[in-house]
């Protein structure tokens, strides 16, 4: 091992490096890919990198690392904040996801009138889908999707059959249009911007001026995940002159169904042109035991996947492919999610298990901010839900109240009474509501919890004990298979042990 010393003004920090890592952190070169399996310490290196860019030159320009969602991006500045300090991350300085770059970029295409809307709003509010905007219906067959037409105008267009990501849930343009204009888009349909974009030389040109003027390195994690979309983005930070630093696992590819072209970065990163510079990060420190060790070695050269079956009380988290399916493993186990926010009653039972979860493992639900934007939230709002809804139902049913309706009528009109809900909920959100409150109230008397994440959730963590599930285990593990990639990732999360889990009725 060789101890590196890095000096940041004021702070002098020793960390311990292998020589692959020393040599993938410090270098000097332009583009730069880290190929590297799990534990062998590529957030250690991509952590070090963008601190030695933050504060080597005198470079006024911002550093950039991305990742994929948003656990991966909270763990991402945790660990830069512990190593760097908090100033680290100061602005320009950055991490965060691809969708929020990507808004961030259309935000300044539309400041700067390389692209327009048919109004004065320039501020995009993001959201998952449209369900809660006024307009929104379930049974509309018609789909639509923003575009840009020849001058840059961004409008509504209606798919063609079968066509485009998915169902807008408007009926009409002008239904959609009513909404969009003020500025409410989808990630769908964020997503089909950047397409546009992506198409038109000009605006390139826009987006690689403005990557110029604003940053001077990039750090992409999980360079596996990148659909055609990101290589886009990637080469405007070529053409811009940032130094670029590309990091991941073929095995941990995860994102195909958000377009990835996993088969397409040994090409990019091998183009001539581009001079990238590579690294293999091929010992992993994070496992303890021999068996562990093993199993990853002999997965990735097509060895028999086998799993000792074991209980939820034994783990420290728990695993699977869906957010449904962690709530039928246990009833000490805590799913982050019970998945989309798709109404006022899902947001109201989202607030309920980001309280307990936080509470219990300091973890945030990844569809709080979600929720917020569903009621309407104020960070003042948000403390008064708090007082007035969360604290109180969680109270109840720690000690061990009922989930009736008497319960679900007393939530629904203390909400609409403080104004959290514009109206009744419907029958179907009244049921999910108590479904919801059940669940919570079983882990709520027990005193063993411990949390379930989706694998997607789980990348780039680690835990002494880990128990997955799997609808079916392949004898032999498929590189190919997305599935089995989910899988891969899954086992490799532990330091000590990995566990089958049962599915309980």
């Amino acid at each position: 091992m060789i101890v590196q010393t890095v000096l940041q003004p004021r702070v002098m920090f020793m960390i311990m490096l292998n020589d692959m890592q020393l040599l993938a952190a410090a270098n000097e070169h332009h583009c730069v890919f880290i190929d590297a399996i799990p534990g062998s310490g590529k957030t250690v290196v991509a952590v070090e990198r963008f601190g030695i860019a933050r504060y080597v030159g005198d470079d006024e320009r911002g550093v950039l690392a991305i990742a994929f969602n948003v656990a991966a991006v909270a763990l991402l500045k945790s660990r830069i904040q512990d190593r760097w300090g908090s100033a680290c991350l100061s602005f320009p300085h950055n991490v965060c996801t691809f969708d929020r770059a990507y808004r961030e970029l259309i935000h300044f295409l539309i400041l700067h009138k390389h692209i327009s809307w048919s109004s004065s709003y320039v501020e995009l509010d993001v959201r998952e889908d449209y369900r809660d905007c006024p307009g929104y219906r379930d049974d509309v067959n018609v789909s639509f999707r923003l575009s840009l037409d020849s001058s840059h105008k961004i409008i509504v267009v209606r798919e063609r059959a079968n066509g485009g990501r998915s169902s807008s849930g408007f009926e009409s343009l002008d239904a959609m249009w009513d909404i969009v204009r003020f500025g409410v888009i989808s990630y769908d349909d964020l997503h089909s911007l950047i397409d546009c974009v992506r198409q038109d030389q000009q605006l390139s040109l826009s987006v690689t001026d403005w990557l110029r003027r604003c940053y001077r390195s990039i750090i992409v994690d999980e360079a596996y995940d990148m659909n055609l979309n990101i290589l886009w983005f990637l080469d405007r930070c070529f053409e811009a002159g940032l130094d670029i630093t590309i990091v991941g696992d073929p095995w941990q590819s995860l994102y195909r169904w958000r377009d990835a072209v996993p088969e397409l970065i040994k090409q990019y990163v091998e183009e001539p042109s581009r001079r990238f510079v590579k690294y293999a990060l091929d010992r992993s420190y994070r496992f303890e035991s021999s068996e562990q060790t093993q199993r990853v070695t002999d997965l990735r050269e097509g060895g028999v996947l086998s799993l000792e079956n074991g209980v939820s009380a034994d783990v420290d988290v728990v695993l699977a492919s869906q957010w449904s399916s962690l709530w039928h493993l246990g009833n000490n186990v805590v799913p982050l999610s019970f998945g989309k926010v798709v109404g006022y009653a899902s947001a109201v039972c989202c607030l309920l298990l980001n309280e307990l979860t936080l509470r219990h493992f300091g973890l945030t639900s990844p569809h709080f901010d979600d929720a917020v934007r569903v009621l309407k939230l104020s960070p003042e709002g948000l403390e008064r839900f708090n007082e007035a809804i969360v604290a109180p139902v969680l109270s109840h049913l720690e000690i061990g109240g009922d989930v009736d309706a008497d319960l679900i009528q007393r939530i629904e009109s203390d909400c609409l009474r403080s104004g959290f809900l514009s109206k009744e909920l419907d029958g179907n959100g009244r049921a999910q509501l108590a479904a919801d409150l059940r669940s919570l109230s079983l882990r709520l008397q027990r005193g063993d919890l411990v949390p379930g994440m989706t694998v997607n959730q789980a990348k780039g963590r680690e835990w002494d004990r880990v128990g997955v599930w799997f609808s079916k285990l392949p004898e032999v593990l498929d590189i190919s298979k997305e599935y089995h990639r989910k899988i891969y990732v899954a086992v490799t999360r532990s330091r000590f042990s990995t566990c089958l889990l049962k599915k309980i009725p």
